[in-house]
């Protein structure tokens, strides 16, 4: 199950539609954030101003650098 999967990415209860999130991911993405960061940060951004708003990463810890640039492409044995 999973297999090749690298990171999970999700919000953990309530979020709210926001037509940016996706152009700020993307934005992030390009300007070398992590893919961990990019959606942390453009979640930050997108969801302010709402309730109590929580995104969480999922991972295994060599993914933690994973950036849109440089894929880890490593497979676990």
């Amino acid at each position: 199950m999973f297999e090749g999967l690298h990171l999970l990415m999700e919000f953990a209860g309530v979020m709210y539609l926001d037509s940016r999130a996706g152009t700020d991911y993307g934005s992030y993405l390009n300007q070398g954030y992590t893919l961990k960061n990019s959606w942390n940060t453009s979640n930050m951004t997108c969801q302010a101003g709402h309730d109590a708003v929580t995104s969480r990463t999922f991972g295994h810890s060599h993914t933690a650098t994973d950036s849109f640039p440089s894929f880890n492409t490593e497979t676990l044995t």
